[in-house]
């Protein structure tokens, strides 16, 4: 997947959606054609993709900054131009009484590492009147960090990197009346085809699926290594190793192998396959009994990380989503592995599964958050450090799991293998999301 992105120039050392997204679903096809005899198929659909119609501009009273370079549009990002409007720097950003001083019209200055998401910062922006929102990171030496804003078409939106960062810092420390910026944006939205790859087993019973799968792109900044690679790659070397290892022969239920895309856009992909289930077959989607995750199965600075299904929004899939969150805490704990629960917030592609009834349950390991020191003493690693440093950003390669995020990769492919396994020969996987039988020994190679 590294090779992918590296390919062809016209990439940008990304595998992004108008970049090397269907080059990848095409070679994943290509493997499971080549190396087992699963029913693989491609799945098309149409994406909105957003993009600069023109250089975005940035300048404040001392520097013009340099676009790609020093600064970038955030995906989604709204057209606008603001003529040296002042500039503020809020503090936090996630609730509004964060922006108490702040003026409307005037442009938001925030840290992407904050006590929320970065995409709930931009929103809280915008609610409260931003003109502009400028993010910056808190990471030394780091690129502009890209990402994705939800509703912000509005508003220009842009993150800067962690020199600019600093420089802009600098110049309002040193005024008395702090700065103004100057912002240009011009975009657009284009309809670009993109591939979903599935992958499902020829035996095992049709009324009892079990989806297991992983994102295929990446953000445009990089080949997105940690992002989804590690999760595509896992769920690539399972369905083989599941189908050279013949225990793809005897199954009791149907397992679906799934990549999907348009993950960074906003889940598009999974997003697209469950809804189009839902308008055009019902009966299948009901056939689909759990549906299972791995994003970022990789970080440098991890945790391990289960998704928490017991506190799942839905009360009827607290239950079995609790079981799947179990059953992997076992696999951990079996073999003296710290794990701690994760937001079962619906962030990746189990998202639509759970929002039509489907049982779900997964693995990360963390993305932008800042690793505590207690978090530190339980997983090792650096506390005041984001769990994958190079989140969203070019460094997200090879090197980023290199070391430790290889050590964890291993162990959450393990688990997903040994869960994966164990609903596959569930003689009666229903009752036993139900918590009226015990799960059977599956053959474990």
């Amino acid at each position: 997947l590294q090779d992918i992105a590296d390919s062809n120039p016209k990439y940008g050392g990304s595998r992004s959606i108008v970049n090397g997204a269907n080059a990848t679903a095409e070679w994943v096809y290509g493997m499971l054609k080549n190396h087992t005899d699963y029913d693989v198929a491609y799945q098309p659909f149409n994406i909105s993709m957003f993009r600069d119609v023109e250089k975005p501009h940035l300048a404040s009273a001392k520097r013009t900054y340099i676009p790609e370079e020093n600064f970038l549009t955030i995906y989604n990002s709204g057209s606008g131009h603001l003529e040296q409007v002042h500039a503020r720097v809020i503090p936090g950003g996630c609730a509004a009484e964060d922006f108490d001083q702040f003026q409307k019209g005037e442009i938001a200055l925030l840290s992407r590492e904050g006590p929320c998401t970065y995409r709930d910062i931009i929103t809280q922006a915008i609610k409260q009147g931003a003109g502009a929102v400028v993010l910056y990171t808190t990471l030394q030496n780091a690129g502009p960090p890209g990402g994705r804003c939800v509703d912000c078409a509005s508003v220009p939106v842009i993150a800067i990197d962690h020199g600019t960062a600093i420089d802009l810092l600098e110049q309002i420390a040193s005024s008395k009346d702090g700065i103004t910026l100057t912002i240009r944006t011009n975009t657009t939205q284009d309809t670009v085809t993109s591939l979903n790859v599935v992958a499902t087993t020829r035996h095992g019973s049709d009324d009892h699926v079990i989806v297991g799968g992983a994102h295929l792109d990446s953000v445009p900044n990089g080949p997105g290594i940690n992002d989804d690679a590690s999760g595509s790659a896992t769920t690539l070397e399972l369905a083989i190793q599941f189908h050279k290892l013949g225990l793809d022969k005897k199954l009791k239920n149907k397992v679906r192998w799934a990549w999907w895309s348009g993950e960074e856009l906003g889940l598009l992909g999974s997003h697209h396959y469950v809804e189009d289930l839902y308008a055009n077959d019902p009966e299948a989607l009901k056939k689909i009994k759990i549906s299972l995750d791995w994003d970022m199965i990789g970080s440098p600075n991890y945790i391990r990380g289960i998704y928490n299904g017991h506190e799942a929004q839905n009360p009827d899939l607290r239950g079995p989503s609790g079981r799947i969150q179990d059953l992997l805490a076992e696999w951990f704990h079996s073999h003296d592995l710290a794990t701690t629960w994760v937001e079962f917030d619906g962030r990746s592609d189990y998202g639509p599964f759970l929002n039509r009834g489907i049982p779900c349950g997964g693995v990360f390991t963390g993305a932008e958050v800042i690793k505590t020191e207690e978090q530190r003493d339980v997983f090792g690693g650096m506390a005041n450090v984001a769990f994958d440093p190079c989140y969203h950003q070019h460094c997200d390669s090879l090197g980023n799991v290199w070391g430790p995020g290889l050590d964890v990769l291993e162990q959450n492919a393990r688990a997903l293998a040994y869960v994966m396994q164990k609903f596959a020969y569930e003689e009666d996987l229903d009752a036993w999301l139900k918590g009226d039988v015990p799960l059977v020994a599956a053959p474990i190679v």
